[in-house]
């Protein structure tokens, strides 16, 4: 890809991640909100923020190659990854979407497969936690 290109996808990527993030952040709002701060909350609050600063500093440093694709898209799967682990939600799987349309318009075919991939590890994480009761 050309730095062109890697600019186009990184303006379509960082919004996807960065509105992911801030809609995991308000859902665990109103959970403080109603449950109270609990440990697995505060661990998202944090993993969560240090995505957006990250992903937030790429973006801002107009990283338009390679290493600031795998960033972006790396930030991603841990927002993800975060969310399947620590999250109650039975619908917090859904945000395995968003990081798939931010894999996609990289349009790179290895990284739509590490997508998949992370997206698989995703559930086999949730499946884990509900099969041990956690």
């Amino acid at each position: 890809m050309t730095e062109e290109q890697y600019k186009r996808s990184g303006k379509v990527a960082y919004p996807v991640v960065m509105l992911s993030c801030i809609m995991v952040i308000l859902t665990l709002v109103f959970t403080v909100i109603q449950k109270g701060l609990l440990t697995r909350t505060l661990i998202q609050f944090i993993l969560l923020s240090i995505v957006m600063l990250i992903t937030t500093i790429t973006f801002l440093r107009k990283d338009y190659t390679k290493r600031g694709m795998f960033i972006i898209a790396g930030m991603g799967a841990l927002m993800y990854l975060t969310v399947c682990i620590f999250n109650n939600s039975p619908y917090s799987i859904m945000y395995g979407f968003a990081i798939i349309i931010c894999y996609m318009a990289y349009m790179n075919k290895r990284l739509i497969v590490l997508g998949n991939g992370v997206i698989v590890l995703g559930f086999l994480c949730r499946i884990i936690r509900v099969a041990a009761g956690v």
